[in-house]
């Protein structure tokens, strides 16, 4: 989302952002491109917006014993082949885990003489220390808007949008968003060099520890906020510093469990605008209007994203309360299988640790398991719905090579 948090009921814009995201990208590109995640960071460049009666009506239908949402015309479920599909979220690589680390893990070294943790980190906590240190508040938290001002030294850009009504007919013209197009990145300038300089970073860390701190940034925003919206979370800085060294981190699982607490606190709300649960729930947004229809796509193909073909100001139909009931109970103008791996043959996936990525990743999906959610103090276990909902088994044939077995 672009940067902004999201909640049941808006979208906030968060000063800054969208300047600094178009230059982690001109400068780091290559290196979100190996942690499979370019995608993703992209589709945080942009809003999307939504009707809140069709939010409403989905939690209405959704039922949080199965995680699934329950339809007149059939049951379906967002699974984590929806968010490979919408993004192209990595669901290959280590378990992401939350959590301060110690002076031991900061500084000690491994028995191959190697750090338990990259040195980003501590510059990170440093630079928090600092944030706290200058707030005149004497407030335990640091805010998303003041991390993003220490780190982005960009001349601004873009500028709040103005608060907009919902339009019954047609899109608005202005998405109030940027044009998605990355220039070649500049050279440090001198507010950057002062900030390395207060920061006393090595000339050879200053490109991992900006990434890391944005990292740290898009973590808690865009993919998994926390109760608090608007403040940094410490305990993203360690898995932020290990993803700037190249480590490959599993995020669709943890965010799929993610969207499912979210949807369930909303589920069994007796009011849910009263409902303050934290969640990506951009991403629902971008589910409805794949299988709903809810939303208007937009002009301009970015990036090959499904996500990012409806977002901006407006991109959300305008839907009556009973408008939006009939849309998602009744599933008239439902595409079940918009985001289906379609084979023309019957074809064979062997578990033999050699198989492609997006075999892999298939085979994951429409496989029935539970997701462990832990998120700094927050852990939960959900059970995850696989696409074969939707799927015709019987032409998926898997087979086990005995002598070299993967665990999935």
């Amino acid at each position: 989302m672009s940067l902004l948090v999201t909640n049941h009921q808006m979208t906030f814009y968060t000063k800054g952002y969208w300047e600094w995201i178009e230059d982690v990208l001109s400068q780091c590109g290559d290196k979100f491109r190996h942690l499979k995640i370019y995608d993703v960071v992209y589709a945080s460049m942009f809003t999307y917006d939504h009707n809140p009666d069709i939010i409403k009506a989905f939690c209405e239908a959704w039922c949080p014993l199965t995680n699934t949402l329950f339809t007149s015309t059939g049951e379906l479920s967002i699974s984590l082949w929806d968010l490979h599909e919408l993004v192209g979220l990595p669901m290959m690589g280590c378990l992401y885990d939350e959590v301060v680390p110690s002076a031991l893990e900061l500084t000690g070294v491994d028995e191959k003489k190697e750090r338990f943790i990259p040195r980003s980190s501590k510059y990170l906590l440093y630079a928090y220390h600092l944030l706290q240190s200058v707030d005149d508040s004497r407030c335990s938290h640091v805010s998303i808007g003041k991390w993003i001002k220490f780190w982005s030294k960009k001349t601004t850009k873009y500028h709040s949008p103005a608060p907009h009504k919902e339009k019954k007919m047609v899109r608005p013209k202005s998405t109030h968003n940027p044009l998605g197009d990355i220039a070649i990145h500049e050279r440090w300038s001198t507010a950057e060099e002062a900030l390395f300089a207060k920061l006393y970073i090595e000339r050879s860390l200053k490109e991992e520890v900006y990434l890391t701190a944005y990292l740290a940034c898009w973590l808690y925003v865009f993919v998994l906020p926390g109760k608090d919206v608007n403040s940094i979370r410490p305990s993203t800085f360690k898995i932020a510093s290990l993803m700037a060294n190249g480590r490959r981190v599993n995020l669709a699982i943890l965010l799929l469990a993610s969207i499912y607490e979210g949807l369930d606190a909303g589920a069994t709300s007796p009011k849910l605008a009263g409902t303050s649960y934290s969640f990506p729930i951009h991403f629902v947004y971008a589910w409805l209007t794949c299988y709903f229809k809810t939303h208007y796509s937009i002009w301009q193909e970015l990036c090959g994203l499904k996500m990012t073909r409806f977002y901006g100001e407006g991109g959300a139909k305008y839907y009556e309360p009973r408008e939006a009931c009939k849309r998602i109970h009744k599933a008239e103008f439902i595409s079940w299988a918009c985001n289906m791996l379609v084979k023309d043959v019957p074809f064979k996936f062997v578990d033999d640790g050699h198989a492609k990525e997006l075999g892999h990743n298939y085979f994951v999906a429409i496989r029935s398991s539970y997701l462990l959610f832990v998120k700094a103090a927050d852990s939960s276990l959900s059970h995850i719905v696989p696409i074969d909902l939707r799927v015709n088994l019987s032409t998926i044939k898997t087979y086990r090579e005995p002598s070299n077995m993967t665990h999935v």
